[in-house]
This record gives structure tokens, sequence and C-alpha cells, in this order.
């Protein structure tokens, strides 16, 4: 079996009977749509009580069943990263086989499928974003990002430029490059360039 099929599988044994996503208590929803913020992954392992937190956001985040409020979901996938032990000596705590690692390629893997509706990308973009946050260093994590370069939403092209520079792995550069002499929208440019300019000070 590929390992894309065995996370995927992984991923689903998690999700509640006939594949329903949990409904979320009002505090719950209270702790992930604060406007001032992020969450904690201390508070949110308080809101979702006695549940684990990661594996409530995990379904959130999925939103396999297409029952969960748009932004709830975002909230949900752009909280994943809080699990992460922050400072690049910690790569590994949200690295490929891990919970959070693995539920956002997904969502990636998923969403580029898609028809992309309004939702589909605001999805994709989150998942994206949060990628960047792990700051996991990954050279698959690069690979997994490229194609979405030439994405024909430029706020995913943007998005995927700032998470290339966040992920810091310098095989990135060439790729940028490439995307930066074709790339029509100022914006896109800006932050592929900021992108380029940065990753020379990444360890590898």
């Amino acid at each position: 079996m590929k390992p894309g099929l065995v996370i995927a599988a992984a991923l689903l044994c998690a999700l509640p009977a006939r594949g329903e996503s949990p409904a979320p208590s009002a505090y719950a929803i209270d702790a992930l749509t604060q406007i001032d913020g992020l969450p904690t992954a201390a508070s949110l392992a308080d809101a979702f009580a006695p549940a684990p937190a990661l594996d409530d956001l995990v379904v959130l985040a999925l939103n396999a069943d297409r029952t969960v409020d748009v932004g709830v979901q975002l909230r949900a996938i752009h909280a994943l990263p809080t699990f992460c032990p922050a400072g690049l000596a910690n790569r590994a705590a949200c690295g490929a086989g891990t919970v959070v690692h693995d539920t956002l390629i997904q969502i990636i893997d998923v969403q580029q499928r898609s028809q992309h509706a309004p939702q589909d990308v605001l999805a994709l973009r989150a998942a994206v974003e949060a990628l960047g946050a792990t700051r996991s260093g990954l050279g698959s994590d690069v690979t997994e990002l490229i194609p979405l370069l030439g994405d024909g939403s430029r706020d995913v092209r943007a998005t995927v430029a700032r998470a290339l520079h966040d992920i810091c792995n310098m095989q990135a550069k060439a790729p940028l490059q490439a995307r930066y002499s074709m790339e029509p929208v100022l914006q896109v440019r800006l932050e592929i360039s900021n992108a380029i300019q940065d990753l020379g000070q990444c360890a590898d």
C-alpha cells in the first residue's frame, strides 16, 4: 500500500462512527474562534476536555462529511500547528508521520483535486499556511507545495510562497526563482522575492 493511502486510512480510522464530524461544544467553538489570535494548546485541551483536543481538531479540520461550519473548519486547521513545539530543534515533532503534519498534507491533497469552490480555496490556503507554520524544513513539503505555485488563484500562489519561506528549505529556491520570472501578479512576485531572499538564512 502506498504511504499516502496508509496515512489517509489511519486518519479516517479516527473519524466518529458513520463518518459524522463531532459537534463541538459552545466552549470549544469559542476557544477556536477568538478574534485576538489563535488559541494555545493548553486552552484547546481545556475546551475539548475530556476528549483529546488534537483528535477532535483533526476531524473538524478534515471536515470529511462537509457538516462543519467553514469558519470552524478553518480555525481548526490553523490551530493544528499549536501542537508543534517551537524552534528548529523540534522540527521532527511535527514532521512526516505525525498527526499534525499528515493531516495538513491530506487536506492539501484533497483540495488540490477539488473543483476549487470558494470554501475549497479557503481550506487549501489555511492548510498551506499551517504547513508553513510547522517550520518542518522538509524537502518533501517543498515538493508538495511547488505545483501550487502555478495554481489559478493568486491568493493560493501568494500563500504558497509565504509557506515555502517558513518551511525554510533551500530546495525551494530554484522553483521560486522559476516562478518569479513568469508570475504576472505583483503581490505574488513580492511574496516570492521575500521568500527567495530569506531562504539563504535557512538551516539545513
